[in-house]
């Protein structure tokens, strides 16, 4: 039972809702059964978990039908019948949360009763007033507000001819903007991905509202976030970046949550992009808009910050040199990262920390209390082995052999390694290459002078490698 889909559905309630929840099972509207009370109330001892033993499915059926032979099939139906009433629960749940919806399903239910229409017309009025206080018109007012005309319209009781003239023209307008906005921010996910994942997106009509519509894009400051987004993917120049982050940030706490996070993650991976070139002013500024992330709950899905933003924030606050929040924000932090993969999460957070503060013997000690459980893991813990004797060549060149056993033995696990995907490969590969390069080059004083340049556009140039901005760090160092 512990595996069950009602199960799950009961462990992601909150103690509050799972109390809640008796209220509505004891609700004969809802519910006329009193065994899947009874059940409820047995399952609910062992909330959160659900681990114990006495969740066997003979041991329930036995508690809950005493003088009744084991039913396998009694239960399924029991339990199967409990799991619908908690959806219906879940939604009423969500329901609360959103009154708006709650008004559009009245006008709905007033639309298809005959003899109500007075009732119809102050709910359309009601539905109104509250999207007129939005604080800015996105592609959600503008679909509201088309779909409450056409909930007007297509009223038998609505007079079409004593309609005004316009009102036709004032929906298709609402239409037009609501497909303007949705195909402006769509293009942005678009856009988005062209890089990273190596596509190529031809977006019908985007060059015709780009063009055609700039009134209501330089009016609507919804849609000149979009393009800004757009300018910002497609040009990738400092001056858009600016440009978006003074339109957007301001404003940022008047938008939805989602709007929001698209704006924040535009901005940062701009200044990734920025930083791992080696301009190091935008190491700082990411730093702050992950600070703002935090601030804002941006960063966490469900709750959860995944171990790679997590990690990703350890790297940016100690390449920026704060470390006193680094510090604060791996102890603090860690408890949001996903259960099964928090301890390692930390630790490697830990061994980012103490790189940076040229640590060597808390890089080891981390090392060794991290067990591996996934690829990426082995892989950037072998990258810090490497480094870590890298540095230590470079203060004292008679180390050169023990690096250069340490980068051919992490090549060779690459190659052999058939759980890494290529792309992954490719990328530690000519991570290794690139050292390799920096460490002959350090040893040779005439191909280090004739080959630093070189090298530096070598890596720059390269579009798959790991940690481009410390090579880049190590060249400048030669």
């Amino acid at each position: 039972m512990q595996n069950s889909k009602l199960v799950h559905s009961l462990r992601i309630l909150t103690p509050r809702e799972l109390k809640r929840l008796y209220q509505f099972l004891k609700s004969p509207f809802y519910n006329a059964s009193p065994n899947i009370t009874n059940l409820y109330l047995l399952l609910r001892r062992h909330y959160p978990s659900f681990d114990s033993a006495k969740l066997d499915k003979i041991k329930v059926f036995k508690k809950l039908f005493p003088s009744r032979e084991y039913d396998h099939q009694k239960l399924l139906n029991l339990m199967s019948d409990f799991n619908r009433l908690l959806e219906k629960y879940l939604i009423i749940l969500q329901l609360e949360k959103e009154e708006l919806e709650q008004q559009k399903l009245l006008l709905k239910s007033y639309a298809g009763r005959p003899g109500n229409y007075d009732l119809f017309e102050k709910t359309i009025n009601h539905i109104n007033q509250i999207t007129d206080k939005f604080p800015f018109q996105d592609e959600q007012y503008y679909q509201i507000k088309y779909w409450l005309d056409q909930q007007y319209l297509d009223h038998p009781g609505t007079d079409k001819f004593k309609l005004k003239g316009n009102q036709y023209k004032v929906s298709m307008d609402y239409l037009d903007k609501r497909y303007i906005l949705e195909k402006l921010l769509l293009s942005c996910e678009m856009k988005t991905r062209e890089k990273p994942l190596s596509e190529k997106h031809e977006i019908w009509l985007l060059d015709e509202i780009l063009n055609d519509k700039r009134d209501f894009i330089a009016l609507n400051s919804v849609a000149g976030i979009y393009v800004e987004m757009l300018m910002l993917l497609k040009s990738n120049k400092e001056e858009s970046y600016h440009r978006l982050k003074e339109l957007s940030l301001p404003k940022l706490k008047m938008f939805n949550k989602q709007l929001q996070q698209n704006i924040l993650q535009c901005l940062i991976n701009f200044t990734i992009q920025k930083g791992n070139a080696g301009d190091e002013s935008y190491i700082k500024e990411n730093l702050e808009l992950y600070k703002l992330g935090l601030e804002y709950n941006l960063l966490a899905n469900g709750g959860a910050i995944s171990d790679i933003i997590y990690l990703n924030i350890i790297s940016i606050a100690s390449k920026a040199g704060d470390i006193n929040w680094c510090l604060h924000f791996i102890n603090n932090y860690s408890e949001l990262v996903e259960k099964n993969i928090r301890t390692e999460a930390k630790a490697m957070g830990m061994i980012i920390y103490y790189f940076y503060q040229n640590n060597a013997d808390k890089i080891i000690e981390e090392l060794n209390s991290i067990s591996y459980v996934n690829d990426n893991y082995q892989l950037q813990a072998r990258s810090f082995l490497l480094k870590l004797n890298y540095q230590t060549f470079h203060d004292d060149l008679n180390y050169f052999e023990v690096f250069f056993s340490q980068s051919e033995s992490f090549e060779k696990y690459l190659r052999r390694n058939t759980a890494i995907s290529e792309k992954r490969k490719k990328r530690y590969i000519n991570h290794i290459s690139a050292i390799k390069k920096i460490a002959k080059a350090k040893i040779d004083k005439k191909f280090r002078n004739k080959s630093g340049h070189e090298l530096r556009q070598q890596i720059i140039e390269t579009k798959n490698i790991y940690s481009r901005s410390w090579l880049l760090e190590q060249v400048d160092k030669l």
